[in-house]
């Protein structure tokens, strides 16, 4: 129906109908967000995460917190599952969910935020306190018209806050250091006050910083420099276990970290908080062998630093919710000096989306995995084929040779690269629905789970006795 009336009237009146209804749904519920301390969190990767780490820490230092994110919401001790397509309720949906964090008692909502609900405004009439910025890379270009265009609407979550928090390593600090916190547009901006913009990265210059850094398939290890908020040197260091791998969330947890530091959280808070955050739905998240019982799936001596052990016999999947160009390039780099065998990626990409990012995210794929299978990924009213091709126009390699494969059935081309994994030395990586539930064909939604078809299709393929 949306889609139908942006058709008719345009994107723009669309707007104003999402505005009326934000409206509508603050004075309905009395404007609860004004109630608690919002942290917005926005970016192009790593928003769900860095909600989770954010609320994590917040609750390990004994502050009542609700955070809604793509993967999950968690409202005092009830968790609710929103693993469809929208990142941002509705204005509605939205507002009764706020009403309930405060009904709950929480003193902070964690929000994860899109462009998309920024520039519709469906989050019109939220008082966010503290806005985080992950990173920004090529995304949504097909609706904003352009990368300045997708920064002027992330930059409006920094309307009217208190503090900014961002990444000082990514491309876009420059714009977003950038922006006064009561103007509206970012390019008719002042600079953001000291005490008001904290920074996170890999180096120094950075006010939350980050060196030491270990990692393994399935935790990393690094030690945090923060602020010291009295003498303005820097205060001890703090050492973090974080049982998610990547340097990608290094950066998350800084972002978070960040959030700690703003609000005076103690570090063994901060600590205790990330320890906690493990395992999110769809982000690299290994797959349990279906003929393995659960608790023997991966055994405590195999979560030694290093990760799941190779040559042991065990087909090794992997799903994650990669789906930009970006985070396709950071993940396959982050597993490629891993994985000592074969890495094989099954992708595709959105239909009525961004088209340009589709050979970008051929090109980031086509770098670092032995063997390529591109298939469907919600393709709606665009035939699969068609969108594949566009992938394609990035990868190097020769088509349907022992390398570079088109299944446009998910579940064939899952099944396929079960087929071509030689052993547990190869890593079968399937991106782009991660925790998503669902999959979109012809503009019906259709139950999915990747998880569970890898599951489905590996049991089947041992009930028949492999192959």
């Amino acid at each position: 129906m949306i889609d139908f009336l942006r058709q008719i009237l345009g994107q723009r009146i669309l707007n104003y109908y999402h505005l009326v209804c934000a409206i509508i749904a603050n004075i309905l519920y009395g404007f609860p967000s004004r109630k608690l301390h919002v942290i917005g969190v926005t970016g192009t990767d790593g928003k769900t995460t860095t909600v989770n780490m954010i609320a994590s820490i917040l609750r390990a230092a004994g502050l009542p917190t609700a955070h809604l994110s793509t993967v999950n919401a968690q409202i005092g001790d009830k968790v609710y599952d929103t693993g469809l397509h929208t990142t941002t309720p509705s204005p509605f949906l939205l507002q009764k969910l706020i009403r309930r964090a405060v009904n709950a008692a929480s003193f902070f909502l964690v929000l994860e935020v899109t462009s998309h609900a920024l520039d519709q405004y469906r989050t019109w009439g939220i008082k966010f306190e503290t806005a985080v910025i992950t990173n920004i890379s090529h995304e949504h270009l097909d609706y904003h018209k352009g990368l300045s265009s997708y920064m002027a609407a992330k930059g409006r979550i920094f309307k009217n806050v208190e503090y900014g928090i961002l990444n000082m390593d990514d491309g876009s600090y420059e714009y977003f250091s950038k922006i006064h916190p009561h103007l509206t547009s970012p390019l008719e901006g002042e600079e953001l006050k000291r005490e008001q913009l904290l920074t996170y990265g890999l180096t120094a210059n950075a006010k939350v910083w980050a060196d030491n850094i270990e990692e393994s398939l399935i935790a990393t290890k690094f030690r945090v420099h923060p602020p010291d908020s009295k003498a303005g040197a820097m205060a001890e260091t703090i050492s973090i276990e974080l049982n998610l791998p990547g340097k990608f969330n290094v950066y998350n947890a800084l972002a978070a970290i960040s959030v700690g530091v703003n609000y005076n959280v103690a570090p063994e808070a901060i600590q205790k908080g990330l320890r906690g955050v493990s395992r999110i739905p769809g982000r690299l998240e290994f797959i349990t062998p279906p003929s393995v019982p659960p608790h023997q799936a991966y055994p405590k001596s195999e979560y030694a630093f290093g990760g799941p052990r190779q040559g042991e016999g065990r087909m090794r999947v992997m799903v994650d919710f990669a789906h930009t160009p970006n985070a396709i390039e950071n993940l396959m780099q982050f597993l490629r000096p891993k994985i000592s065998g074969k890495i094989i990626h099954v992708f595709g990409s959105a239909g009525e989306r961004d088209v340009t990012k589709r050979p970008l995210m051929g090109a980031a794929s086509d770098k670092y995995a032995d063997i390529i299978v591109l298939t469907r990924e919600d393709n709606r009213s665009e035939q699969v084929q068609d969108i594949c091709v566009q992938i394609a126009q990035g990868i190097t390699r020769k088509q349907n040779g022992k390398e570079y494969f088109i299944i446009p059935d998910r579940r064939e081309a899952i099944r396929t690269a079960l087929r071509l994994a030689q052993g547990s030395d190869d890593l079968i990586i399937v991106t782009g629905k991660g925790h998503e539930q669902s999959l979109n064909v012809g503009g019906v939604e259709t139950p999915w789970d990747d998880r569970e078809i890898v599951r489905e299709v590996a049991s089947s393929a041992t009930s028949r006795g492999g192959g």
